[in-house]
C-alpha cells in the first residue's frame, strides 16, 4: 500500500537475495579471514609492539644489508680454511628477523590492493543487482524480461529532444548578430555547445525516466505485495491444516485474492482520496498516499536505502549516456 515510496527497494532486494547476498558474504568471509590473520601476525614475537609500519619493514630490509656482505665473507673464508667460524650463526639470525620483516612489507603494501578489488566486487554485485531489478520491474507488468523502463525512456527522450535544441539554438542564432553567428560556427564553441546540449538532454532523460519508473514500479510493488501476502497466509493456514482445497481451486484463489489485493493496493496509492477527475490525475502525476508519522519514522532506514538506490541509478544512467 505504500510501494511507491520504495520504487527500487522491493525489486533490488528480491534481486540481490538472489544474486548478490553470496557475492557480500563472501567477502564480509574473507575480511574477517584477514583481520584475523593480521590479529595472529601481530601476536607473533617479532610483532609484540604491534605491526611495523612500512617505514620500519623497510628500515629493517636496509639493515640486512650489512648482514649479506658478512655472510658473503664468511662463505668466502669458509671455502680458503675448510672449517666454519662461529660468527656465522649471528648473520642468519639477522637475516631471518629480516625476512620476516620483509614479509611484512610485502604484505602490508598488498593489502590495500586485495580490499579495493573486494570492494569492487562487492559494488558490482549490487549494480548487478539493481540492473536485474528493473528488468524484473519491467516483466511484472508484462514487458518482457529484457526491457528497462528507464533506459528506454531516458533513451526515447534523448533522442527527440537534442535535434529540437540544435533546431532551437540555431534559429536563436540566426536572428542574432554576426559576431554571435561566427561565435557558433566556432569548432571549439560547437564542441562546448554540443556538451551543454548533451548535458541538458541526459538531465531531462533521467528526470523522466526516474518520474515514469515511480508510477510504473509501483505497480509492480503492489503485484508483488499481493502475492507475498496471499502465500504466506496461504502456507500459515496450510501448517494449521485450516486451508484444504483441491490443486485447480487452489490456484483460482490464489490468483482472485492476489489481484483482489493488488486492486486494492493500486487504489489506495493512486485513488484514495481523490473526489475527482483532477484529483486523479493530481495523485497519479504528482501526489500520492503519504505516510503516517510514526510509520514514516519506523521506516527511516528503509527511506535512507530507497534515496542511495536512487543515487545509484541516477549515477549509473549519468555514466551511460
Amino acid at each position: 500500500f505504500y510501494g511507491r515510496r520504495f520504487t527500487y527497494s522491493i525489486l533490488f532486494w528480491r534481486a540481490f537475495s538472489a544474486n548478490g547476498w553470496g557475492v557480500v558474504r563472501r567477502a564480509a568471509a574473507e575480511l574477517r579471514q584477514r583481520y584475523r590473520a593480521a590479529q595472529a601476525a601481530a601476536a607473533q614475537p617479532l610483532f609484540l609492539g604491534g605491526l611495523p609500519s612500512v617505514q620500519d619493514a623497510s628500515a629493517a630490509a636496509r639493515g640486512a644489508v650489512p648482514w649479506l656482505q658478512t655472510v658473503q665473507d664468511t662463505y668466502q673464508s669458509t671455502q680458503r680454511a675448510g672449517t666454519v667460524p662461529s660468527e656465522a650463526a649471528t648473520p642468519q639470525d639477522g637475516l631471518a628477523a629480516a625476512t620476516r620483516a620483509g614479509s611484512a612489507l610485502v604484505a602490508a603494501s598488498s593489502e590495500p590492493e586485495k580490499l579495493v578489488e573486494l570492494w569492487r566486487n562487492v559494488y558490482a554485485a549490487v549494480m548487478a543487482s539493481l540492473s536485474t531489478a528493473m528488468f524484473d520491474g519491467a516483466n511484472f507488468l508484462g514487458m518482457g524480461t529484457n526491457t528497462n523502463i528507464g533506459d528506454a525512456v531516458s533513451r526515447n527522450v534523448n533522442r527527440v529532444m537534442a535535434p529540437w535544441l540544435h533546431s532551437l539554438i540555431d534559429a536563436a542564432t540566426a536572428r542574432c548578430r554576426p559576431e554571435v553567428r561566427q561565435l557558433r560556427e566556432d569548432p571549439s564553441a560547437q564542441k562546448w555547445m554540443e556538451l551543454a546540449v548533451d548535458g541538458v538532454c541526459n538531465s531531462i532523460g533521467i528526470a523522466a525516466a526516474v518520474f515514469v519508473e515511480a508510477r510504473a514500479f509501483a505497480l509492480s510493488n503492489a503485484r508483488i505485495g499481493a502475492q507475498v501476502m496471499v502465500r504466506e497466509c496461504c502456507d500459515f493456514f496450510a501448517r494449521k491444516d485450516m486451508l484444504v482445497l483441491t490443486a485447480r481451486h487452489h490456484f483460482i484463489a490464489i490468483r482472485l485474492a492476489e489481484w483482489l489485493l493488488f486492486v486494492a493496493g493500486v487504489y489506495a496509492q493512486f485513488l484514495h482520496g481523490a473526489r475527482s477527475t483532477p484529483g486523479v490525475l493530481w495523485n497519479v502525476f504528482w501526489g500520492g498516499r503519504r505516510l503516517p508519522s510514526l510509520l514514516h519514522l519506523a521506516l527511516g532506514p528503509s527511506l535512507v536505502v530507497e534515496s542511495w538506490l536512487h543515487a545509484l541509478v541516477t549515477t549509473r544512467r549519468f555514466g551511460a549516456a
